[in-house]
């Protein structure tokens, strides 16, 4: 299905900018409230849907988007909408991430669903709103499909001038800067997804399919109820793709990959003071030329880790500290495992 906007000009009729190729249907999406409760992702990986978005995306999606959800408190629901579409209008696309965003609803691609195309960037505007500020916050299952692409310029059958065409070609690339802005904020869109959607042939589709993927977009995967050990490998593992994802790097490429399975003298994990009574402190450090590594915290009491409770931050060897990040379970698997791997 498409994912179009018109570009009307002087002399210029039906001019569309499409991420595929398919006719464009005449329904908009089905946009419903389910509940308005307060939402937190369960420990057994279930998250509830505030809302569901499903369906092409056409235009007036986002205002109607905006009248379903009103009357939430976003501080404390940590409300989600659901997403199940092909596609649809870009504008429009980029309307509803802001819509999101602004509400501070986060966003999820459930058990075979799919969101391509213009969907994908409407999915992208997901977050939760804390202390005035919106975090991304965008989750996928592993048998869900999030695919981007190029946007291509297509023209209906007829003949145009040069001028036709090439304020066509413009206005169109004023468009996608336009989204581009919108969706590089606040870390949003990583550069390197910019450059992924924009070198995948319009008739193609990247999908989000593998951990590294997911990890280097900001993009979770939805937990599910295993737990993982409190071993140095794991969180060693852990670890090194965060190095490379908060640098939006593959946590693949070789000054990555090797370090959580080639444990040695160039390793440490030591537990810090304990600061909270109730919480235990660790600092992971890999040696190279660069001392490099991670802080993190896990309660006392647990000698397992589990979705979320583990919040890691990258440090150096000047004494930077990145903002912490909150640790899903595929974050310390091996980044080139595929989703459709997982259990």
């Amino acid at each position: 299905m498409p994912a179009s906007f018109d570009l009307i000009g002087p002399g210029v009729a039906a001019l569309a900018l499409v991420l595929t190729t398919a006719v464009l249907p005449a329904a908009a999406a089905d946009i419903a409230l389910q509940t308005r409760q307060s939402n937190q992702i369960s420990p057994g990986g279930s998250i509830t849907c505030n809302f569901t978005l499903s369906g092409v995306i056409l235009r007036g999606d986002a205002d109607r988007f905006l009248a379903v959800a009103e009357g939430i408190d976003y501080e404390t629901a940590n409300p989600f909408v659901c997403l199940d579409s092909p596609g649809g209008s870009l504008a429009e696309a980029v309307k509803l991430a802001r819509a999101i965003n602004r509400q501070g609803i986060s966003t999820y691609v459930g058990p075979g669903a799919r969101c391509e195309s213009a969907c994908s960037i409407a999915f992208l505007g997901g977050g939760y709103a804390e202390e005035g500020n919106v975090i991304p916050q965008r989750y996928i299952h592993n048998t869900a499909r999030l695919g981007f692409h190029a946007p291509a310029l297509e023209l209906p059958a007829g003949t145009y001038t040069d001028a036709e065409v090439t304020q066509a070609y413009a206005v169109a690339l004023q468009s996608v800067s336009a989204t581009m802005n919108e969706l590089m904020m606040d870390g949003r869109m990583a550069v390197s997804l910019l450059g992924v959607m924009l070198d995948t042939p319009p008739a193609d589709m990247t999908y989000v399919d593998t951990i590294d993927k997911a990890g280097r977009w900001a993009i979770s995967i939805l937990p599910s109820a295993a737990r993982l050990p409190l071993d140095p490998a794991v969180v060693a593992r852990g670890c090194a793709n965060l190095l490379a994802w908060q640098n939006d790097d593959s946590a693949i490429i070789p000054d990555y990959g090797p370090r959580s399975t080639e444990l040695d003298s160039d390793f440490s994990l030591t537990r810090l003071d304990a600061g909270e009574e109730s919480v235990a402190r660790y600092r992971i450090e890999f040696f190279g030329m660069y001392l490099e590594g991670c802080e993190f915290s896990i309660p006392s009491a647990d000698e397992t880790i589990s979705h979320g409770t583990v919040w890691m931050n990258t440090i150096n060897d000047i004494g930077f500290s990145s903002d912490p990040h909150r640790m899903s379970i595929a974050d310390y698997l091996d980044p080139r495992t595929r989703l459709a791997d997982l259990p």
